[in-house]
């Protein structure tokens, strides 16, 4: 085997290796930069859950929750539901996407403005109906009343949501995601010195690109198609994990967004690169044909 036959197998196999390695800092870029840009950050997760299905299924869980309570004690359930109902819920989200990053979340059990503003519902409620009921008794209700009140709202026993959500919410994120961008922009150099002036590199170039669309755009497919969110729940309550489902499906369909743009932007430097040698084959063949004729 000549020389220059191994030095060409050698190059072609470094070739396709920088251009895996290029499609991974490339999809590893955009998926990183997107998860920071979406489920990392607040405000994307805010829209979610604070939603009004998210917020009237807490209340009608609430509801649901304080019936045993109420009955038992022969009070009606508006007098806890209309303290802490709609809006009041819809206020604490902040609190509870602050607890989706930490391993003890809020005991509402032991919020002081909740059992402040049952006491004094459950007083007023009494004394309209001239009810007498000790102190203590009253403190017995509210404190029951408040419990369910942090049973339905609060996220507790969340471990794998907090070492889920400490992920996406890193700030090693930003800088993983920028070294990245330069590595992939390094190994991008590298094929291009690789095969100089050539126009074959922007077919290992489009690769990269492809692939890493083509990814981008398959896992979120197969993700929402099949649901698999949907039986994962990371908290012990059921309106946060459809929001956090709902929540990553939003940021699957910018996975799939981008990975066509990829995968469009890979399939264009195909198709120039096809055409291009294509149009050298062909003045390659007129040329020949040319000197043949001549030579006739």
């Amino acid at each position: 085997m000549s020389r220059g036959r191994t030095l060409y197998k050698i190059n072609r196999a470094f070739s396709y290796l920088t251009s895996f390695l290029l499609f991974l800092t490339i999809l590893g870029s955009f998926v990183v930069g997107i998860a920071t840009v979406t489920i990392g950050n607040t405000d994307f997760k805010a829209s979610y859950f604070t939603s009004p299905a998210t917020i009237n299924t807490l209340v009608k869980e609430l509801d649901e929750n304080m019936t045993d309570l109420c009955e038992e004690e022969d009070i009606p359930k508006e007098v806890f539901i209309n303290t802490t109902g709609y809006n009041f819920i819809s206020s604490i989200q902040r609190t509870v996407i602050d607890d989706t990053v930490t391993t003890e979340p809020t005991n509402f059990s032991y919020t002081s403005t909740i059992i402040g503003d049952y006491k004094k519902a459950l007083t007023t409620y009494d004394e309209k109906n001239g009810i007498e009921r000790s102190n203590e008794e009253t403190d017995r209700i509210v404190q029951e009343a408040v419990d369910i009140f942090n049973k339905t709202c609060s996220i507790q026993n969340n471990q794998n949501l907090s070492s889920w959500a400490n992920v996406v919410n890193s700030k090693l994120l930003p800088m993983i995601f920028a070294i990245l961008i330069i590595v992939s922009l390094m190994l991008g150099s590298a094929i291009s010195r690789l095969f100089g002036g050539r126009k074959l590199k922007y077919n290992f170039i489009a690769m990269s690109f492809t692939s890493a669309g083509g990814i981008m755009i398959l896992i979120p497919l197969i993700s929402i198609f099949s649901g698999i969110m949907g039986r994962i729940n990371l908290t012990n309550i059921d309106a946060y994990n459809e929001a956090i489902k709902q929540c990553v499906n939003s940021m699957f369909v910018v996975f799939i967004i981008f990975g066509a743009l990829l995968a469009g932007i890979g399939a264009a430097l195909f198709a120039w690169t096809y055409k291009y040698y294509r149009f050298r084959l062909l003045e390659s063949d007129t040329e020949a044909e040319i000197k043949r004729n001549l030579v006739d």
